[in-house]
């Protein structure tokens, strides 16, 4: 199913924030790709290079909850034999981190 998605400015943007489009510079070089969750850096970037405006998808807050909470759910069961070390840990964040970095397209 796909989201609904309206252009914001740039300077208006919120961490969390998902690109229905893939933003380009002038040069034709992929600066995100659709799908892309944004955070502060890369709203900070998106202002560096003078990009104004970007196309967000309106996402269904309850629906993007319910992914974020399926995808830690399948972390847990992935890392179930992992132990609980600081590596693990750490390990663990950095995969959920990467699998919420995009979002899931049936979930959009």
């Amino acid at each position: 199913m796909n989201a609904p998605s309206v252009t914001v400015p740039v300077h208006e943007l919120a961490p969390g924030a998902v690109l229905a489009e893939t933003v380009v510079e002038a040069t034709g070089a992929v600066l995100l790709p659709a799908g892309s969750v944004l955070d502060d850096t890369a709203i900070a970037g998106l202002l560096r290079r003078d990009i104004s405006r970007v196309r967000v998808k309106v996402l269904d807050p309850a629906a993007l909850d319910a992914h974020r909470r399926a995808v830690s759910a399948r972390l847990e069961f992935l890392f179930r034999y992992a132990g609980d070390t600081a590596v693990a840990r750490m390990l663990f964040e950095e995969v959920r981190a990467h699998r919420l970095g995009k979002e899931d397209e049936s979930v959009a």
